[in-house]
């Protein structure tokens, strides 16, 4: 069972399938005062999932923020270009079991996206990103659980942070480059 975050990455995902992972992390996987956080649909697009996602947090776990990631880049899209993504946060009951973001944490963070090459997935995402992500809401030590982990970013987050993650990922050639990657050792350079 996780304690801490879940990290959501399905902008592809049925409504229906977000709807069964909103009641699973209720009854199953989030602890009291836990936070599940889920990235989404960059910008809205035509078809607004991140208004249908909040809705289900809210209904499932309690919403608590929308945290807008701005990417630093024009994305996709004609008109109005995508140049941000909204990461809905809800969290299980009150208090806050953990929250390390102070009185200071605006809801607007600008870390710059990932471009991805043929080989990579289409919607990683930047290692600061999700280090931010978990250090806000969980403590070294606690587990972290992302459904949709992609190339592990979130995993390698979690790591360098000293926190125990779970990953799961459908395609297998993802999983492969996620196991590299927290294969990978980090250096503390720090009083050389």
């Amino acid at each position: 069972m996780a304690n801490r975050p879940i990290i959501m990455d399905g902008e592809d995902e049925s409504i229906e399938m977000f709807e069964w992972l909103c009641q699973i992390a209720k009854e199953k996987i989030l602890k009291g005062g836990c936070c599940c956080c889920c990235c989404c649909c960059g910008g809205g697009g035509p078809k607004p999932l991140f208004a249908k996602w909040t809705l289900l947090l809210d209904k499932y776990i309690g919403f608590k923020q929308a945290v807008v990631w701005d990417k630093g880049w024009l994305g996709m899209g004609i008109h109005y270009r995508r140049s941000y993504e909204f990461i809905l946060v809800a969290q299980n009951g009150s208090p806050a079991k953990t929250w390390n973001g102070g009185n200071t944490t605006s809801n607007v963070w600008k870390i710059n996206k990932i471009i991805p090459n043929k080989n990579q997935h289409p919607t990683e995402k930047p290692v600061p990103l999700m280090e931010k992500i978990v250090h806000i809401h969980s403590d070294v030590g606690d587990v972290v659980l992302d459904p949709f982990m992609g190339h592990g970013s979130t995993l390698r987050a979690a790591k360098d942070l000293g926190r125990k993650a779970i990953g799961i990922e459908i395609e297998e050639k993802y999983c492969e480059i996620a196991a590299k990657r927290m294969a990978q050792e980090v250096f503390d350079f720090e009083g050389i």
